[in-house]
């Protein structure tokens, strides 16, 4: 990857709410599958579907592709996790949701305590997990992260002339930073859990990566992106999910939704629709002081200390 090099002509611009607003909402629609569920899209007046929507005919990644009018900017909208008992969204992918989530965003294959399995094969005893190990899972052959490459790969061969950015929501949104990693290319993502320490698992962290235009769009009251959703007294303990990480790569555009909202720490927070209404209401909530939020590098910040890796 050569940041100098950089795979388009034009970058998304963070500093403009209707681009963070529109991409935002591609994020949602990338959840909608059209036919049972057109009356839940989020029509957006610049920007048409593609002829080619990905993953719906099978489990795995899903998505759409939305293009301006002329087709000089695509932009390939990823996908999160589907929950079952969702009223929209949920099925037998959810399955393979999770086992990606648990493989992305865990320590040590999701091997929390001795009551869980694990998702492969890595750990070893005590606060142990083999390193070798967990960067060979990190890339195997059906994972989420190698079926996204795959995506990518057919969208710029339909565009070759086109300028490709990337978005999502959660685990779409890791996987949308992820490919910008590995394309060189500009991703704005939405709610997603820290995806750095499985970035580095793929060999995607360079010296100079963090200069790629990714930016990850969130806010205080969401534990998942920032990265509190664990421990035995956490819903994600109990839905099964390993939710361990919370560094990102990039910059992180933080809304600070517990002091000027009042909101509290809530599972329910990591929808994107109430986020797409503050990020849509942030000039009123800050009384006409900021359009939106600045974006700043992730200082200091460590995943899974308690852990050895050998």
């Amino acid at each position: 990857m050569n940041v100098k090099n950089l795979q388009v002509k034009e970058v998304p611009n963070a500093k403009d709410k209707t681009t963070v607003l529109s991409m935002a909402k591609m994020s949602y629609d990338a959840y909608i599958e059209l036919e049972p569920l057109k009356d839940h899209w989020i029509d957006l007046e610049d920007w048409d579907v593609s002829t080619i929507p990905f993953g719906w005919e099978k489990d795995g990644v899903r998505g759409y592709v939305f293009s301006d009018s002329e087709n000089k900017t695509i932009i390939v909208a990823i996908k999160g996790t589907s929950l079952s008992y969702l009223p929209y969204g949920g099925g037998p992918i959810s399955k393979n949701d999770k086992f990606n989530d648990n493989l992305m965003f865990s320590c040590c294959c999701a091997k929390i305590d001795i009551t869980w399995k694990g998702v492969c094969g890595c750990y070893k005893s005590g606060w142990n997990c083999d390193n070798t190990c967990l960067h060979k899972e990190s890339n195997v052959e059906g994972s989420y992260f190698i079926s996204a490459k795959i995506i990518y790969e057919k969208v710029k061969k339909d565009f070759p002339d086109s300028d490709i950015w990337l978005t999502g929501h959660s685990l779409g949104g890791s996987l949308a930073s992820l490919l910008a990693l590995n394309n060189s290319l500009p991703a704005f993502t939405y709610q997603t859990p820290g995806e750095l320490l499985y970035a580095k698992r793929l060999g995607l962290i360079t010296h100079d990566s963090h200069k790629l235009p990714i930016y990850h769009f969130g806010h205080t009251a969401d534990p998942i992106f920032m990265g509190v959703c664990n421990g035995r007294s956490s819903i994600c303990y109990h839905w099964g999910f390993a939710m361990e990480t919370k560094c990102h790569t990039g910059l992180s555009c933080v809304y600070d939704t517990k002091s000027k909202l009042g909101w509290k720490s809530d599972i329910r927070s990591h929808g994107i629709v109430p986020f797409i209404e503050v990020i849509d209401n942030w000039n009123d909530i800050t009384n006409g002081k900021d359009d939106v939020v600045s974006c700043i590098n992730e200082e200091n910040c460590k995943d899974c200390q308690h852990w050895n890796f050998v």
